[in-house]
């Protein structure tokens, strides 16, 4: 209707809104009720809104491949904010998606050395050698003292698993707790289950613990049952990795400069900025 195009532009306009026209509007759209011009233009926004979150979400999932693939049929915009979801990097993941989150993420990322080369960190940890601690420190974080790495299936048993889920959340300056597992096992995801169920009994969790779970597949088992569904509920996250990182190679300006053909000109620039640095 003509009204509804004159409230939009007028909504538009507006340099301030009256604070309880847009709270009967709001009240109108959750009643059912779109008799006035205002209801019906907030219902249209607030579709909007919702659907573009929800594609901001969904991009958190989707490979860089993927993402190239479709480069020319999605919202530029929601390209673009795949670039900035730090795809590329299990560190910057970590201090990015948790910074501001209820503090459990689920990764999904493909298997390779640099997974498979991650130690188990711990307080009981003996004698860790110096390359460990650097690699930790260069894929994970800094600050040694305030985690635990753990591969999941190295605990054989449902106490060992217990243990250090309840090491974790009762250690006051253990805060951090990363568990890999491997999706190739058979029983991966029973385990990932078991872990998020014991997890979500002593939640939420709002302060400083975090707790991150990176699923591994590799090639052949990437299209295969092993899958882990992606649900965000209970205050989990989920982000797909392309890498976890290292090896001072950046991908990610590489694909960023393919998917924008008004950038490509800047391909070789970022490849040699990718490779020196």
């Amino acid at each position: 209707p003509v009204d509804d195009d004159d409230v939009l532009h007028d909504l538009s306009v507006r340099t301030n809104m009256d604070c309880a026209v847009l709270s009967d509007a709001f009240q109108s759209v959750l009643d059912g009720d779109l008799s006035n011009s205002i209801a019906r233009v907030t219902r249209i926004v607030l579709q909007m809104l919702v659907t573009r979150m929800a594609s901001f979400q969904l991009i958190l999932l989707a490979t860089p491949e993927a993402v190239f693939a479709k480069r020319d049929t999605l919202p530029s915009e929601v390209v673009q904010e795949y670039f900035k979801q730090h795809h590329f990097s299990l560190r910057s993941t970590i201090q990015n998606r948790l910074r501001y989150s209820s503090g459990l993420l689920v990764v999904h990322t493909r298997t390779d050395a640099s997974v498979r080369g991650i130690p188990t960190f711990s307080p009981s940890t003996q004698h860790a050698s110096s390359e460990q601690i650097e690699l930790v420190k260069e894929l994970v974080g800094e600050n040694l003292d305030n985690m635990i790495l753990e591969h999941l299936l190295l605990l054989h048993s449902e106490t060992a698993v217990r243990s250090t889920i309840e090491r974790w959340l009762n250690l006051p300056n253990r805060n951090f707790l990363l568990l890999l597992v491997d999706m190739n096992d058979a029983d991966a995801v029973n385990r990932v289950n078991f872990v998020r169920t014991m997890v979500e009994q002593h939640g939420p969790f709002g302060g400083e613990k975090s707790l991150v779970i990176l699923l591994h597949y590799t090639q052949s088992g990437s299209h295969l049952d092993s899958r882990y569904p992606a649900l965000f509920l209970g205050g989990w996250q989920h982000i797909f990795l392309d890498c976890v990182g290292g090896g001072g190679v950046r991908p990610e300006k590489w694909i960023e400069a393919a998917c924008f053909s008004e950038y490509s000109a800047k391909l070789a620039t970022y490849v040699q900025e990718s490779i020196a640095t």
